[in-house]
C-alpha cells in the first residue's frame, strides 16, 4: 500500500506528503507535527479496546487546527455480538463499527473541536 501511495503522490506531483509504515498505537512522529490524518476504514479494524487510544494518538500528532478525516462505517445502534465477532464483517469494516454517539464522545473527550459527523445512509 505504501508503494502504491507513493506512486500516486508522484503521479499527482504531491511533494508535501509523507507515508510512514508504523503501529497505529504509536506513530513515530513528533507531537503537533501533522496537518492532516486520513482514516479509510482503519479505525474499524482496530480492536474495540484500542479505539480510544488510537484516536488519542491521532490527536497527539495533529497540529493545532489540524484535520482528521475519517471515512469509516459508524453504527446507529449497538451491534449484536454475532456481528462484532463475524470474521467476514470484521474484514469488511462493518463488524468493528463504532456507534455515532460513541465516536462523537471520544472526539470531544480527547479534545477535538469543530467536529462534524456526516452520515451517508444507504
Amino acid at each position: 500500500m505504501i508503494t502504491l501511495a507513493k506512486r500516486n503522490a508522484e503521479i499527482m506531483g504531491a511533494s508535501n506528503v509523507e507515508f510512514i509504515h508504523s503501529n497505529i498505537n504509536s506513530i513515530p512522529v513528533e507531537t503537533n507535527s501533522v496537518d492532516c490524518v486520513i482514516s479509510n476504514c482503519v479505525l474499524n479494524l482496530v480492536p474495540e479496546e484500542d479505539k480510544r487510544s488510537v484516536i488519542q494518538e491521532i490527536h497527539r500528532i495533529l497540529r493545532p487546527c489540524g484535520r482528521l478525516a475519517i471515512s469509516d462505517f459508524l453504527s446507529l445502534k449497538p451491534l449484536p455480538a454475532e456481528m462484532k465477532n463475524d470474521s467476514d464483517l470484521l474484514a469488511g469494516c462493518v463488524g468493528g463499527a463504532i456507534e455515532v454517539g460513541e465516536m462523537e464522545k471520544y472526539l470531544v473527550e480527547i479534545g477535538f473541536d469543530g467536529i462534524r459527523i456526516s452520515l451517508l445512509l444507504t
